[in-house]
């Protein structure tokens, strides 16, 4: 899970992430009006944050990491970063601490927002054949109407007889409607 500029106003922890396999991204937060006896984030998996205020909470995360004070400017599981830079900060990585530097950073680049996808008529799309037996054909040739018309959006419509085993489209082979841009 990735989540930005999310704002939690708890009493209990903001983030549960208690299963080891789990992963999730938080930039750009503020988790607020916690317990002094809890951490903002209970995490058992994989975790990077970037920008992330906490005010009242025990810790902004753990049991594992014991991350000082109420700000992380950037942490990535295993490795935390106080300061300005990844390279002139405090560094802690796998139990060892120092001011060595490492290579499990963001960079801090800027995120910017995904784009808006042009929006067209529904009835301007260019429908895709489920019922034909050579995909690559089917959709070269819907590329190809849509080429022609002046169209900007192929339709993969939900197709019972498709089996995953037969489909090349990812779409299709999910049974799921798609849609792609010429």
């Amino acid at each position: 899970m990735c989540f930005r500029n999310l704002r939690s106003i708890n009493s209990v922890p903001a983030i549960r992430n208690v299963a080891d396999s789990g992963n999730f991204v938080l930039v750009d937060s503020v988790l607020s009006g916690g317990s002094a006896s809890e951490p903002a984030i209970i995490n058992l998996g994989s975790a990077t944050l970037r920008n992330v205020s906490t005010s009242s909470y025990s810790t902004p995360m753990s049991p594992f990491w014991s991350l000082p004070g109420n700000y992380v400017s950037e942490f990535v599981t295993g490795a935390e970063f106080v300061g300005n830079s990844p390279f002139g900060g405090f560094n802690v990585r796998n139990g060892a601490v120092g001011f060595a530097p490492t290579s499990l950073v963001s960079l801090n680049l800027p995120v910017e927002e995904a784009p808006t996808p042009p929006a067209e008529d529904p009835s301007l799309w260019v429908r895709v054949n489920p019922a034909a037996t050579d995909d690559t054909a089917n959709i070269q040739a819907a590329f190809n109407t849509a080429a022609a018309q002046g169209r900007s959006t192929l339709y993969f419509p939900k197709s019972p007889t498709t089996s995953p085993a037969r489909s090349t489209s990812a779409a299709r082979s999910e049974g799921s409607s798609g849609l792609a841009r010429p």
